[in-house]
């Protein structure tokens, strides 16, 4: 399903839940989130880690945004977006070699097009 007009607020929620049910802490997340209202916010999972997100469109850039939430380095491959877009979401642009490399976690948002079904 196409949202062109928007993101759903739970779309971009559901790659960082699959993170964290692979990494066999999700029920931490679920305390870190239930915290996060409150004034202690201890962040346990997501530090030091790093998330690679390949695009940055609308769903993507959310995604990046929860993650660096929970402390995690995001890095991106997206040969669409600027540098300036990027900074812009504290997100470090890298090669996709790269970003397969040093990543823990890689979610995919992108098209299905001509040009990234290479």
């Amino acid at each position: 399903m196409s949202t062109p007009g928007g993101v759903p607020s739970v779309l971009p929620n559901i790659p960082l839940r699959c993170c964290w049910r692979l990494s066999g802490s999700f029920q931490n997340l679920m305390r870190v989130c239930a915290r996060a209202a409150g004034k202690n916010r201890r962040r346990r999972r997501g530090a030091r880690q790093n998330a690679g997100l390949i695009g940055l469109g609308r769903i993507g850039s959310e995604v990046a945004s929860r993650a660096e939430a929970f402390d995690m380095r995001v890095v991106a491959f997206d040969p669409f977006i600027s540098e300036a877009a990027a900074r812009e979401l504290s997100v470090e642009l890298v090669p996709l070699d790269q970003l397969l490399a040093e990543c823990d976690f890689i979610s995919l948002h992108t098209a299905v097009s001509a040009q990234t079904r290479r």
